[in-house]
């Protein structure tokens, strides 16, 4: 007690805070340390309502006792929260109407509701935060703009982290597995970019995404309940380098969503598709591996859709189902490639394992492969489409070659110097 007691006389004389007792009441800038692990029983442990504020935890632990918020940050702006555990509130951590935060190197742990919520703020950074067991998610964004998630770790909540109503968040390096419905949620929101994102054995999806103008890149998502990545009216959205393996639905869903590019997508293993499109348009997937599925993709009502440069192989039932939808299974026009050391000027469709694509040139195969377009309730065969370009090698022994300005002006499929390889 006399130790923290000459602590707090110290941080006074410096013009500095020491916050040994709660509730307490941030109303003036300046440096506050927690000085000592603290309870409390209080409606909001402790609450800032001024800017220009650093809390600092100092490794202490902050306790409620059936409390609703342990820390409140509320109409205020340059304010930090670093180096403090939470548990035991409603809320861990609620910040609102807040500008330019930061949260830093924080765990939230067995809050009834969330461990981290922001809401109606921007210019956010959530960094080095750690959510465990939260009864409904461990990091919730709300109607927030031009904010950072980072290095954040949500396992065993309700849901991981979810982002609602938000406008140009960046998301990169996330853990949300083991939760008990999705990994990540973004919903509602538009201009969000995501990366390397860990995602498996959740409850529901590994990630949902319901928004518009989404980038995802670097995602495993293994293991889940659901599928691994739902899009769903996910207009513009760019997807690519994603393991979806051994999923309880599909390895990637695509609904209601209007041009959507997947590439680098391993979906292996999942229990019904590899790749379901459905009510869909202008959608594209490329340079992609479908295994060992029950169906390595499933398109049904939906529009413009292309397939190429994929792999489809030893899927239980069918490499591909097509149900009253439009699709084209090649590149979207010739392109230079090389195929075992030889460079070639072609379209290229996608590898089947239960084609006899062989015996053709460049590459790719002399037989089309025919795919049945059915009925999407009777399942009765409609009409027929077909790769004509089949591959005879999996994808990844064709490379593809980017063309200069100069070979386009030229009309060349090859000029001179050695070619650019587009990995």
């Amino acid at each position: 007690m006399w130790a923290v007691a000459a602590l707090a006389l110290v941080l006074a004389a410096a013009g500095q805070f020491a916050i040994d007792r709660v509730p307490y009441v941030v109303q003036q800038p300046g440096y506050y340390l927690l000085t000592q692990d603290l309870n409390s029983s209080d409606y909001i442990a402790i609450v800032v309502n001024a800017s220009g504020v650093v809390l600092d935890g100092g490794g202490h632990y902050l306790f409620g006792a059936g409390g609703y918020i342990g820390i409140y940050v509320v109409n205020a702006a340059n304010v930090t929260v670093k180096d403090v555990k939470v548990a035991g509130f409603s809320y861990g951590i609620l910040l609102e109407n807040t500008t330019e935060a930061r949260l830093l190197n924080i765990w939230v742990f067995r809050n009834a509701r969330a461990g981290v919520e922001v809401d109606l703020s921007r210019q956010i950074r959530v960094e080095s935060v750690r959510a465990e067991d939260n009864g409904e998610v461990g990091v919730r964004l709300y109607f927030v703009n031009g904010s950072i998630l980072r290095d954040v770790v949500a396992n065993g909540n309700g849901c991981g982290v979810s982002i609602d109503g938000a406008l140009g968040v960046l998301a990169e390096r996330l853990n949300v597995s083991d939760n008990e419905c999705d990994g990540l949620v973004v919903g509602d929101s538009a201009d969000v970019v995501v990366s390397q994102v860990v995602a498996d054995r959740n409850a529901g999806s590994g990630v949902f995404i319901g928004s518009k103008n989404v980038e995802l890149a670097q995602l495993s998502a293994r293991g889940n309940s659901e599928s691994g990545l739902v899009l769903l009216h996910a207009d513009n959205a760019r997807v690519r380098d994603v393991d979806a393996e051994g999923n309880g639905y599909s390895g990637v869903e695509v609904v209601k969503s209007r041009r959507v590019s997947l590439s680098r997508v391993s979906a292996v293993g999942n229990e019904y598709d590899g790749l379901s499109i459905s009510f869909s348009e202008e959608v594209e997937a490329f340079n992609s591996s479908f295994v060992g599925n029950e169906v390595g993709a499933h398109i049904g009502r939906s529009s413009r859709v292309r397939l190429w440069l994929n792999n489809f192989v030893n899927n239980t039932w069918l490499n591909i189902e097509v149900c009253e939808s439009s699709v084209e299974l090649s590149s979207p026009g010739p392109l230079t490639y090389i195929y075992r050391g030889a460079a070639y000027f072609g379209r290229l469709g996608n590898y089947w394992s239960d084609s006899p694509s062989a015996g053709g040139l460049r590459g790719i195969g002399a037989v089309p492969y025919m795919v049945a377009v059915r009925d999407c309730k009777y399942f009765s065969a409609l009409n027929y489409t077909a790769d004509y370009f089949p591959l005879e090698s999996p994808s990844w022994y064709y490379r593809l070659i980017a063309e200069t300005p100069c070979r386009r002006a030229m009309g060349r499929s090859w000029g001179p110097g050695p070619p650019a390889l587009v990995r």
